[in-house]
């Protein structure tokens, strides 16, 4: 029990020092960008495509590197997870019913059921090989150059301008190092916790990193719901969903041909077709009703509960 406790404080403190260091680098990135004049596409990649992926991709690369791949898939199916039932659901609850007035057929919502379809072809083979992530971070690339065309990107970049501090500097040095370090401990204790408890590593990634790491994009999505501001949480969990599934999947598929655990396929996966079919079902009827909040918050309960035999 002591080593469990141990292991579950390393845990937490590894997903809040990876989640703070992920997010000063995004802000130092995005200032030092514009000082020096990148053109606005990178500065969109930085801001759009690493900013709201960062934590995920870097832990599921240390993964990768430490010979468990199967924690990676474990993070993006279950990130995604939580993003549509749990951040979603929860900032539906902070809002009125809402309509969805941004033209998300046009680029974001066709582009999220493409990679959430494609990848989960892809690994119904049980791996995930080079070949699958070059076309995973092929579509990731034209999905950036099809935003900046729509103006997505640009509007943002200009939302966001700043002159950079030294702070942003110092920053900008510094956080890398804190995200490696806090992502090696994370893999640590995920490790040491599946094996306490008796789990593969992938339930524990699918569950409470995927958890650990949503918690800023529950935070953004509720300010949103409160302040009226609901399509900013409909966009939240696009951008982070088809990031995950393109970013976070191409880039460790680089590195290594990933894993893919049978309780992934068994359960984690259908769980995820499910979630994401109910997502683009009401992103495209444009109409948002606070019910939807409380049926969504279940599921998460329920996909957590299922993953230890709670229930």
């Amino acid at each position: 029990m002591v080593d469990l406790v141990l292991q579950i404080g390393i845990f937490i403190i590894g997903v809040a020092a990876l989640v703070w260091s992920s997010d000063k680098f995004i802000e130092a990135a995005d200032s030092i960008g514009k000082f020096l004049k990148l053109p606005s596409f990178i500065i969109g990649v930085i801001l759009v495509g690493i900013g709201t992926s960062l934590p995920e991709l870097v832990t599921s690369i240390v993964a990768t590197t430490e010979n468990s791949s199967e924690i990676v898939v474990g993070n993006v199916f279950g990130s995604n997870i939580a993003n549509i039932f749990l951040v979603f659901g929860v900032a539906t609850l902070f809002s009125k019913s809402f309509e969805i007035k941004h033209d998300i057929m046009k680029t974001d919502l066709p582009f999220l059921l493409l990679a959430t379809g494609y990848v989960s072809i892809a690994v119904s083979d049980l791996k995930f090989s080079f070949g699958e992530g070059i076309i995973c971070l092929i579509m990731l690339i034209l999905y950036l150059y099809r935003s900046l065309k729509d103006g997505t990107l640009e509007e943002l970049i200009q939302e966001k301008a700043h002159v950079p501090t030294k702070l942003d500097w110092i920053l900008i040095i510094v956080t890398p190092f804190l995200i490696y370090l806090s992502s090696k401990f994370l893999i640590s204790s995920i490790k040491e916790i599946a094996s306490i408890i008796g789990v593969g590593n992938e339930i524990v990634a699918s569950t409470a990193v995927a958890l650990g790491t949503s918690l800023p994009e529950l935070m953004v999505s509720i300010q949103a719901g409160r302040k009226g501001q609901n399509e900013m949480a409909v966009g939240n969990v696009l951008g982070s969903n088809l990031f995950n599934s393109l970013a976070v999947m191409g880039v460790p598929a680089m590195i290594t041909t990933l894993t893919i655990p049978s309780s992934i396929i068994s359960f984690t996966l259908p769980m995820l077709i499910m979630s994401s079919f109910l997502f683009m079902v009401i992103a495209q009827a444009k109409k948002v009703y606070r019910i939807y909040g409380y049926i969504f918050i279940l599921m998460y309960l329920y996909f957590t509960l299922k993953q230890y035999d709670l229930i």
